[in-house]
């Protein structure tokens, strides 16, 4: 009998955990600083999956003087599930249909790295290893910057090959199919620059749009353009700009305009003017907002047919801080917010998620202490920006819960005396349970509740610190 017992309370589990990983929970956000065993982490990216997020960052070993990149699996409640440490450099990630994660970057040559949603590792691939007009006197090295999957299965990289010739770099474009046999390869004709960086989406008409930054072989001239080819790989227009020393970012709107932001600078007076701008499918701007301020670096579109974008500016103390900012259709900021000011942040990538919400990476390191290590931040916000259920491990108040699973009574520990409030959400993002105490414990019973998945929310009056955390009740019978 006991055994039929504990096999049905881990088939309300399974049931439970497999249930709140198929709906939205539109509710739950979090903001979470990761301490993994690497020093020096940043998030560069972070894409949402079904029931959680893959993140992918850079590390630097101070003593071991060598970068590497980390994968992370995170939870829809930003908990990690697994990391990875990767001996590769890489740019950036997509993941395919098939829930492969593909990464691109160099390793002496460019390369694209497959894994599953295990961490695995499945495959390695190395693009174009010699230009084969000269590769017996001049061995050539590829460089990929961008990756964005195609409408059929395949692939599209971009970045660039050093030509061995005056030392210039040349900017291309490649398409690939689902065994990474080469369909096109489209060339920028200009060999006269050298490419810093490149970008590619696929928009919805199957067309791609390739974002890039360049300048002379001096690098007194930058140039940042947008380049837009068809399926075949022909190209449609160009669009360029001069003075612009990086482009950071850029997407499809939900009315297939085109939206991306930068940085315009000059060299001389050693200014920058970062911008964001609309553009309609033909390259033609319809508005742009601009700022010497704020450090615009990355965007993407919204359901609502807006903005969303982050970025970060300095102190007196010359700390950064991180912001975001929400603009409607026609260019009119909504909403311009900071998330924390006990910590120095930067943030280099946001992504709309299924639930309409915002998941927004980069790295942060507590300016309360002497370290100067940074950790990889991560903050899951609502529609609005808004923070419904923050998480804050920062604090050294330390939480006990048990039991968890549980059935009827539940017991919560606190490290500090102090006045709390406590708030039970369901997976629907639900209050069923506010409750306010003074100490440092409380006992609560929760019989009368259904089996299943909650959130349970503490937060500290006093240093106004949160912490939240999943829940799991069982039935006895």
């Amino acid at each position: 009998m006991m055994i039929k017992s504990k096999l049905f309370k881990f088939y309300i589990i399974f049931c439970f955990l497999n249930f709140v990983h198929s709906i939205s929970i539109g509710q739950i956000t979090f903001e979470k600083i990761y301490d993994f065993p690497w020093r020096f982490i940043s998030a560069s990216s972070a894409i949402p999956i079904n029931s959680g997020y893959i993140l992918v960052g850079s590390s630097i070993d101070t003593i071991l003087r060598r970068s590497n990149n980390v994968i992370v699996r995170i939870d829809q409640y930003g908990d990690t599930l697994w990391s990875r440490g990767i001996k590769s450099y890489y740019y950036q990630m997509v993941i395919s249909a098939d829930s492969i994660i593909n990464l691109v970057g160099n390793n002496n040559q460019g390369i694209i790295s497959q894994y599953n949603l295990n961490g695995d590792s499945l495959r390695t691939v190395e693009l174009y290893p010699y230009d084969t007009t000269v590769h017996s006197v001049f061995p050539i090295s590829t460089h990929l910057f961008g990756i964005c999957n195609s409408w059929d299965g395949g692939l599209i990289v971009t970045g660039y090959r050093d030509s061995s010739i005056c030392c210039n770099l040349l900017f291309f474009a490649m398409k690939l199919d689902r065994f990474f046999n080469t369909v096109w390869v489209w060339n920028r004709d200009n060999e006269f620059t050298q490419t810093r960086n490149a970008d590619l989406i696929e928009t919805s008409d199957h067309s791609i749009l390739i974002k890039y930054e360049e300048s002379d072989g001096g690098f007194s001239n930058p140039v940042c353009g947008i380049v837009k080819l068809d399926g075949d790989g022909n190209l449609i227009w160009t669009k360029s700009g001069y003075n612009i020393h990086s482009y950071y970012s850029h997407d499809e709107a939900s009315n297939h305009d085109y939206i991306h932001c930068g940085i315009r600078n000059d060299y001389f007076s050693s200014t920058f003017l970062s911008y964001v701008e609309r553009m309609d499918t033909a390259g033609n701007i319809i508005w742009r907002d601009t700022s010497s301020k704020y450090t615009f670096r990355s965007l993407c579109s919204t359901f609502e047919n807006g903005i969303a974008m982050i970025g970060n500016n300095k102190d007196s103390l010359n700390n950064y801080h991180s912001f975001l900012r929400i603009y409607d259709n026609s260019g009119q900021l909504m909403t311009h917010r900071y998330f924390r000011d006990d910590i120095t942040d930067k943030t280099f990538s946001i992504k709309e998620t299924s639930d309409s919400g915002l998941i927004i990476a980069g790295s942060a390191k507590d300016t309360s202490t002497s370290s100067t290590n940074y950790n990889s931040y991560l903050i899951k916000t609502d529609k609005n920006g808004n923070l419904i259920n923050s998480i804050n491990n920062l604090g050294q108040n330390k939480i006990s819960i048990s039991p968890n699973p549980f059935s009827d009574r539940l017991f919560v520990s606190l490290d500090v005396n102090s006045k709390y409030e406590l708030k039970l959400y369901s997976t629907l993002g639900t209050l069923i349970l506010k409750q306010n105490f003074q100490g440092n414990s409380i006992e609560f019973n929760l019989n009368n509740y259904s089996s299943g998945i909650y959130l349970m929310r503490i937060h500290d009056e006093k240093t106004k610190e949160s912490f939240s955390t999943k829940l799991i009740k069982i039935s006895e019978k």
